[in-house]
């Protein structure tokens, strides 16, 4: 059995992974088809989550920072924070950063002089942003880093919520609130589902399951349940 992650293998290494029962895990990367069960995060709802945290804390016009525009589990989160958002009366500006990033898509160096522009963009919006989602939290550190260089402190002028809660968005400051995509439980969910599969003879005859995990905000040390 394979537990499997990342981008779709080319054809020739993928009719040989099809023989086995497998599992993936996150979100479909691209929309080339693949095979076997998935676990992966609920992506809408931490689009949702995302903008209702925004409203309940009197943000009235908002900010998506788009990252990868053809990976499926970004656009379903950006999606939903934009229709949460306006269906709470915010108006969003999606701001692309979809240049900046490096050409590979498994690499994470980033243009920060095309960043620069972007954060420019985000500053130059109108009517005023006050509040910015960004998808995935490697790249909070760029966001602190050129809003400051325009002159805007994180978590006075502009609210930054990030993703993933990733480890290293602790040694930011202040510190951002996250929503944390629970990896853990992602990985262990993934495990026993491929166990029911190799404990089931026709499992790779069966319906192909998909489990989605939810997600939870993180605001400082205190975990909010949705």
């Amino acid at each position: 059995g394979l537990i499997l992650h990342g981008y779709p293998p080319n054809d020739t290494v993928a009719d040989h992974l099809r023989d086995f029962p497998a599992v993936w895990m996150m979100s479909r990367r691209t929309a080339k088809g693949d095979w076997g069960d998935r676990v992966a995060p609920d992506n809408e709802a931490i689009g949702r989550i995302a903008a209702e945290h925004f409203l309940g804390s009197g943000h009235e016009h908002l900010a998506y920072l788009r990252i990868e525009d053809s990976h499926r589990g970004f656009q379903q989160r950006e999606q939903e924070f934009v229709v949460a958002a306006e269906e709470g009366g915010a108006t969003v500006e999606v701001v692309d950063a979809t240049h900046a990033a490096a050409p590979e898509p498994h690499q994470t160096q980033v243009d920060r002089a095309a960043f620069d522009v972007v954060v420019r963009d985000l500053v130059n919006a109108r009517p005023k942003v006050t509040a910015l989602f960004v998808p995935r939290g490697r790249w909070t550190f760029m966001v602190y880093e050129a809003l400051r260089r325009v002159g805007l402190e994180p978590g006075r002028d502009v609210h930054v919520l990030a993703c993933d809660n990733d480890p290293i968005l602790g040694g930011l400051n202040p510190a951002p609130a996250t929503i944390d995509i629970q990896p853990e439980l992602i990985g262990a969910e993934a495990v026993r589902q491929l166990l029911r599969r190799l404990e089931e003879p026709d499992s790779r005859s069966m319906t192909r399951s998909s489990l989605l995990v939810q997600p939870r905000l993180v605001v400082g040390a205190e975990t909010v349940s949705h």
